[in-house]
């Protein structure tokens, strides 16, 4: 079931070779580590370049979004 969440969050960004990848999130007072990154997209918001996420923990699937002009990380979703 997936869960909206669209909150800003916390997050452990790794760029390797200008890349950003999310290491981990802080969600709801929990890190959450990520083990891999399923899918990278990208997406214009008028003059903002937003990177976008799916990426899984142990369990979970979670969508982050990752705006390069503000830096700010956001959970976006929470498939369980």
């Amino acid at each position: 079931m997936i869960t909206n969440i669209n909150k800003e969050i916390e997050a452990g960004i790794i760029f390797k070779n200008g890349t950003p990848t999310p290491a981990w999130i802080k969600f709801n007072n929990d890190k959450i580590k990520f083990k891999k990154v399923v899918y990278r997209w990208k997406e214009k918001k008028g003059d903002e370049n937003i990177i976008k996420f799916t990426a899984m923990d142990n369990e979970k699937l979670y969508e982050i979004s990752f705006n390069t002009k503000s830096l700010k990380c956001y959970l976006v979703a929470v498939d369980e």
